[in-house]
């Protein structure tokens, strides 16, 4: 850094008409070369803040992209810069592979609407290597992997973490114990079982499975009682077993209402 940066620094430090945003920016320009593990450490202990801007955390987000190995600097920052959400989250992003081999195994999580870029961004191979671990934070990654990686262990654990994940299991591996626990999770997976798979488990579909606390998993709403494969089950079950089963449905929506109520509606 020469003396001439150096005054520029404390000139932004000082310029009070300026937002941390734009002195981080500011910063970048005059700096295009320097290391993101200088920049970062940099930013979060003088402009902590600059760090949730659009534009800051795409510009060094663009800087870990283009670096030849990301893992060197990981391992050159603090632990508890590493503890960080904001930095987890920047540092995942510009390459996924830390995500998924260090933050994600520690615990660490990222925002949702980040998962799917996170394993998406990895080689075939790797995906592989990290199925597991995306599966468990969302089923319907499954079908990022090819169908021969899409293992019966690792379809189970898809449809058990989101139900209608059974669209993406190969249909020679939907086997009555994988579309039952998808089902459990989800009344919409039915419409990827077979004919005699949603006649068996259509019960199932209707009721749900036990609460988990006041929430109950699974079940049909208003609109499942008019889908096509719906319509298609009740006719060959009879009109009978429809009025049971919708009897059933009804009493258990009124005693879940109630529950509710006892619990948050007083």
């Amino acid at each position: 850094m020469s003396i001439t940066q150096w005054v520029q620094d404390y000139v932004d430090y000082a310029d009070w008409n300026l937002t941390d945003a734009q002195r981080v920016l500011k910063y970048l320009d005059r700096y295009p070369d320097e290391a993101p593990g200088v920049i970062i450490p940099y930013i979060f202990n003088n402009y902590p803040d600059a760090l949730y801007n659009k534009n800051v955390f795409q510009r060094i987000i663009t800087r870990i992209k283009g670096l030849d190995d990301a893992e060197e600097l990981y391992h050159s920052l603090s632990d508890d810069l590493l503890k960080e959400q904001v930095i987890i989250t920047i540092m995942s992003l510009g390459a996924p592979l830390l995500f998924w081999k260090y933050f994600n195994p520690s615990g660490a999580r990222v925002h949702h609407e980040y998962v799917r870029e996170l394993y998406t961004s990895l080689t075939p191979k790797q995906r592989k290597i990290y199925a597991v671990a995306a599966l468990t934070l969302g089923g319907y990654l499954l079908q990022y992997l090819t169908p021969k990686q899409r293992t019966l262990k690792l379809c189970m654990l898809a449809v058990k973490n989101d139900g209608y994940a059974l669209g993406y299991v190969p249909k020679r591996k939907r086997t009555d114990e994988i579309v039952e626990a998808a089902v459990s999770r989800s009344s919409s997976a039915m419409e990827y079982a077979s004919e005699e798979q949603r006649i068996k488990f259509i019960e199932l579909a209707v009721m749900g499975v036990e609460k988990s606390g006041l929430r109950r998993i699974g079940g049909f709403s208003d609109n499942d009682w008019k889908r096509p494969w719906a319509k298609e089950v009740f006719k060959v079950i009879g009109v009978d077993r429809k009025k049971e089963l919708y009897k059933l449905w009804k009493n258990q929506r009124k005693q879940d209402a109630n529950d509710w109520h006892n619990n948050f509606g007083r």
